[in-house]
């Protein structure tokens, strides 16, 4: 008896050890919002994203995804945990890119070019924005990190508080104008018309394109490492700090219509702003937490130049230091599962099991079946979605941007400090 219940425990653990041996371990950097979520989370997105990962684990059986650090963290100090795990033995296999960080990562040699991979499967592409296609091949002609999700700022409102104030809720501010104008009606003891959040630059940076301004410019377009320069020295930046000092200051109209919130999404749910800009995405429209009832979404006002918002992506990209073909084989396995229809799938279905289909891009949830939720679905956020992305404007990306808002943020607060001081004058000396 001894000895059969030894050879089962043998045949037990053999098995066990060749089924190890054959998983290929994915080591994943995703920084805070995009890795693996704690399986006690009770929060929507992260009950989403699980929901993802299980599908790819599913799907790939002999492939198993591990966080490699950093979740936690956000910001600098994140950027320096990563730099840290790339010059050690134990960097990440796959890890998280923005436009911010893409020359900065491609330049330090952290990303392998993609091509040879996209030339055997080109459907990974066919999601990708125009926008966002032209920053990933912006560096030298090639692919180094591919989208999983992309986003585009629009604007968010309160319709209840846009009736208490005598405003039509399906006539959102179409400019700059109209937009103090809707703001100071919202502004009421406790409540700002606007927020930003704190620091600001990176909302702020919205109404720097849509009065004709950039942040940053390549001196050579096309020339690999080539210089980029500050471009926010000009009269065109000027009018959109201008506009910002026009809504955090008191002026003869009144007190200020606009803060920089300390915490933007604690104030969003505790009614503390009426307007603020946030992200709509190419799979779920509204990123709110609030009852969809409650929330209208808009493109942004037109400023001086038009209209413009800012567009993103999170993007995947493969460490340039894999040379085993397996443990590549598997990189590109992961990359194409979360760039391709199969994670909308999940994210669509996962959003329907949640009560939330009826913010779901209608593309999706025609194409998976859930036609009966199309009649749900608040058409304005449909015409929203396609408009900011169709005025997307990437986020600063080129040459040494990782730390562009922080100066950004820097004659922001000078502006507001000292308002006498010409704003031209400010950004003259932000851009040395």
């Amino acid at each position: 008896m001894f000895r059969l219940f030894a050879g089962l425990l043998f045949l037990l653990t053999l098995g066990l050890t060749l089924a190890s041996a054959q998983t290929t371990e994915i080591r994943m950097m995703a920084g805070q919002g995009y890795g693996i979520p704690p399986k006690e989370s009770t929060v929507t997105t992260s009950l989403v994203r699980r929901a993802v990962f299980e599908a790819f684990h599913r799907a790939n059986p002999d492939l198993r995804v591990t966080n490699a650090g950093g979740l936690s963290l956000e910001g600098p100090q994140a950027d320096n945990m990563f730099l840290m795990s790339m010059a050690g033995d134990r960097s990440p296999d796959i890890f998280y890119v923005n436009f911010r960080q893409y020359y900065t990562f491609v330049e330090q040699g952290f990303c392998r070019p993609l091509d040879d991979l996209i030339a055997k499967d080109r459907q990974v592409m066919a999601r990708v924005n125009p926008a966002v296609s032209d920053v990933i091949g912006s560096y030298d002609g090639k692919t180094y990190a591919i989208p999983f999700f992309q986003v585009a700022m629009a604007l968010y409102y309160r319709k209840d508080y846009f009736r208490e104030a005598g405003l039509d809720p399906s006539k959102p501010p179409q400019n700059w104008d109209e937009f103090y104008a809707y703001a100071r009606k919202l502004t009421q003891p406790g409540r700002y018309g606007f927020s930003f959040s704190t620091p600001p630059a990176y909302l702020w940076q919205n109404f720097l394109y849509q009065a004709g301004g950039e942040v940053v410019e390549a001196t050579q377009p096309g020339v690999p490492g080539s210089p980029w320069r500050s471009k926010v020295a000009t009269p065109e930046a000027a009018k959109a700090v201008d506009f910002y000092r026009k809504l955090l200051l008191p002026s003869q109209d009144g007190p200020p219509v606009a803060q920089n919130a300390a915490v933007l999404r604690d104030d969003i749910n505790q009614g503390k702003t009426a307007m603020w800009f946030g992200y709509t995405n190419d799979v779920v429209l509204q990123q709110s937490d609030l009852s969809p009832s409650l929330i209208g979404i808009s493109a942004l006002p037109a400023g001086p130049a038009g209209r413009s918002n800012e567009i993103n992506a999170g993007m995947w990209a493969i460490n340039a230091k894999i040379t085993d073909p397996k443990k590549l084989d598997a990189c590109w396995r992961f990359i194409k599962f979360f760039a391709g229809d199969e994670a909308a799938r999940v994210n669509t279905e996962k959003c329907v099991e949640l009560g939330l289909g009826s913010l779901v891009n209608p593309v999706w949830l025609k194409k998976f079946g859930y036609e009966d939720y199309l009649a749900s679905v608040d058409q304005s956020y449909v015409e929203a979605s396609e408009s900011v992305f169709s005025t997307g404007h990437p986020e600063p990306y080129g040459k040494n941007c990782q730390q562009v808002y922080e100066v950004l943020n820097q004659a922001l607060d000078e502006a507001r400090l000292n308002p006498s001081r010409p704003a031209l004058d400010i950004l003259r000396g932000t851009a040395k």
